[in-house]
This record gives structure tokens, sequence and C-alpha cells, in this order.
């Protein structure tokens, strides 16, 4: 199921992988994106097969939910369980029909997500869930029991035929906080394969000086206030303008690929100096590369910066600005990976020395902690331990039908 962003680039090298491996599967990605009404830029999903995309109206839906429905059906009563009854029976109709021999997954979280899930799983369907990269909050964050699993959820709605996790220590919590305690297997993050080929090249000394910041839409994903996030940006704004006093440089403004409207516009108003926009065309590694220092607040992509040699600074988000502890959790993690400076002072000292290029490269032990084993190969071991379970769980013919 393609769900958008880190999560559709996972499942595309999984799912390569596989029609590599077996050429004779069908693979069919559904896209669900359209029984939510919320703005969606093109999947980028570019792996194998026609991809398919849900209709509402074909699993039980009126019309695409809005946030607010999502959030109230959810509860275990009226009309939110019976929609659910009804989106889960005809999306299992649809897997059925379809012939699906396995279903793979890579959230279980929102209300079409689980329903799909649970349909797939009423209907005696093998499911595996694919985790879509580092980072990911595992299991119960806690709160009221509900009907469909909260925001805050992964990975709990039922026990899973498989679960492919990006490390050991992600393996060992899902084995931990969830309904599924065997067959969990530690395949690294097969949408950072090619970043092992990055990790080879030699960084170049000789480029421009220039600051590469990094978006998060931290306001547009629910995580902190829109207020909130203003605030942030005119710190980071602040900052950058400080970094670069006298110095000569550019400063490139990456926006999220899965951004939605000028999320930049505090940012491009305070900044000064030369700025360029970059719409999330160019992979991170590729931009990280050319730039003498990286700012970001606490993304995977800085961890990927950090990888190929870049400078990383973190802007952090006020502790009292999240809205969910496990986000609060996840930037604490960054952080100290990173390591560096702390405060605004030490911060300014830290990036002025990168754009002079006197800084000194971190540690990335903790950083490949989180990254997992980057050796080109996990889309690959993935594809393999899909297609042993598709062997063991679906019928004889699975692996012989016509793709």
């Amino acid at each position: 199921m393609l769900t958008g962003g880190a999560a559709d680039q996972t499942l595309a090298a999984i799912m390569a992988q596989v029609a590599a491996i077996a050429p004779t599967v069908e693979i069919l990605p559904i896209d669900i994106r359209g029984t939510v009404s919320l703005p969606a830029k093109a999947s980028p999903y570019d792996g194998p097969g026609q991809i398919v995309r849900a209709d509402p109206a074909g699993f039980g839906m009126h019309a695409p939910l809005s946030p607010r429905q999502m959030r109230r059906y959810r509860w275990p009563f009226g009309q939110g369980r019976r929609t659910f009854v009804r989106t889960r029976d005809q999306a299992g109709a649809f897997l059925k029909a379809r012939g699906a021999d396995l279903v793979v997954v890579s959230s279980d979280k929102t209300f079409i997500q689980a329903a799909f899930v649970l349909g797939a799983r009423f209907r005696e369907i093998p499911i595996a869930l694919a985790q879509p990269g580092p980072l990911t909050t595992i299991g119960r964050a806690g709160g009221a029991l509900r009907f469909v699993p909260r925001s805050e959820t992964y990975g709990t709605l039922i026990r899973y035929d498989l679960i492919l996790a990006t490390t050991l220590g992600d393996a060992l919590t899902f084995m931990d906080q969830t309904k599924t305690k065997e067959n969990v297997v530690s395949i690294g993050a097969p949408r950072l394969d090619a970043l092992c080929e990055e990790c080879c090249r030699e960084r170049d000394e000789a480029r421009s000086q220039e600051i590469l910041y990094l978006q998060q839409p931290l306001a547009q994903d629910g995580i902190i206030d829109p207020v909130r996030e203003a605030n942030l940006h005119a710190l980071t704004a602040r900052l950058l303008n400080e970094v670069g006093r006298g110095l000569v440089h550019r400063i490139v403004l990456r926006s999220h690929p899965r951004a939605r409207g000028d999320g930049l516009a505090v940012l491009r108003d305070a900044v000064t100096g030369s700025v360029v926009e970059e719409h999330g065309q160019i992979p991170v590694a590729e931009a990280a590369r050319s730039a003498s220092l990286v700012v970001g607040h606490y993304s995977v992509a800085m961890l990927e910066a950090a990888v190929v040699g870049a400078p990383v600074l973190c802007v952090p988000v006020a502790q009292d600005a999240f809205r969910s502890q496990s986000e609060a959790a996840k930037q604490r993690k960054v952080s100290e990976a990173l390591g560096g400076a702390d405060s605004f002072a030490e911060q300014v000292v830290a990036g002025r020395a990168a754009l002079r290029q006197e800084h000194v490269a971190p540690r990335l032990d903790r950083v490949m902690e989180i990254l997992g084993e980057l050796d080109g190969k996990a889309a690959r071991r993935g594809a393999e331990a899909l297609i042993t379970l598709l062997s063991e769980r679906a019928p004889p013919l699975a692996l012989q039908r016509g793709g």
C-alpha cells in the first residue's frame, strides 16, 4: 500500500528486488491516499507494477475522509465503527478478488491502513510490515483504548506474519512492544541503499561556502503548533544570519518532499544574503556533499548529511512545543547522535568554522545505530524475506503467477 513519502520509497526499493529475484511474481501497488481529503504530491514510488488508486466509494466511504473524520472514526461505537467495519470488509473483498497471496504495508496507524490490514487478516491473507525507515515510533504510546490505533501507535494492530525492521534495536523493540514476537528481521533501511555509494565517494573540500537548510513540515504533520513553528523558523533564520555574517556564502532552503503550501515563508523573509530554494528534487546526500554546513532540526536527512561528511547543526524544537513525547524522544536521539554545539553561541561558532572549512568531522557510530547497516543490500534482504514468506504461506502457484 502506498501512502507517500519515505514509506513509498522503501516499498519501491524492496519490490524492485522482488521483481529481480522472482520475476513471475505479480506486484500490485495500491495508492490509498485518495481516501483522505488532503492534497498530496505524486507518490515517489517508482517500483514495478501498475499503480491502482483506491476510490473512496469502492471502500465503503461516501467521500474522502477529512482529518477530523478520521479522528472521530477511531472510537469503537456509532458511525465510526460502522464505517470502519464496512471499509474493512470491502478492503478484504478487494484484496481477495485481486488474488492477493501476500499484503505488504508500511504502517497500520490510520483509518484506511488499519482497514486494509484487518481486511487482509479476516480473509486469512499473510501480511508483512515493512518499517519505512529510521526514527519510527514503535508500539503503543499510551492513552485510551480505541477501535482503530492512535496515530502514535505502530505495528500494534495484529500479529504480523513478518516484520522488516530497520535496525537490530528496532527489531528488539518490535518484539517487546507489539503483538509480533517472532518473524522479525533486521534488514537495514532499503531507501538508504544508495547512500552506501555516497559514503564511498571523496568529499569535495574545494566546495563553495554554502549552507543547506533541511525543512521538516512539523506543523503540517501536527507535531507542533503553527505559531511554534514560525518561532522556530525565526530562530533558525537568526542562526543562519549570524553564521554567515561577513562571509561570502549562499543559503539553500530545501523544502521537504511532502511539504504543502509555502512552509518556508518565515525563513525566506528573515534570512539575509544570497538565498535559493530547492524543492526536494535533489537527493539529500548529493545536496549535502556540496554544502559547507547543513542545518536542520531532527530529521533522518540530517543523519544522511553527516554520513557523507557534512558538518550538521541541530536547531532544536522546544521540548514543551511537542504535542507528542515520542517526537521529543526522536529529537533527543538525533541530537545526541550528531553531538556538537548546544547553546546558540556555540552553534554560531561551529557554523562559522564549518564555512571556513575548519570543522572536525563528527563520529558516526551513533548515527549508524539509528540508520542501520549501510551496505547497499537492505532492499534485497527485505525481498528475500518476503519471497520466503510467500513460498511458505501462500498457495503453491503464488510464485508461478505471471506478472
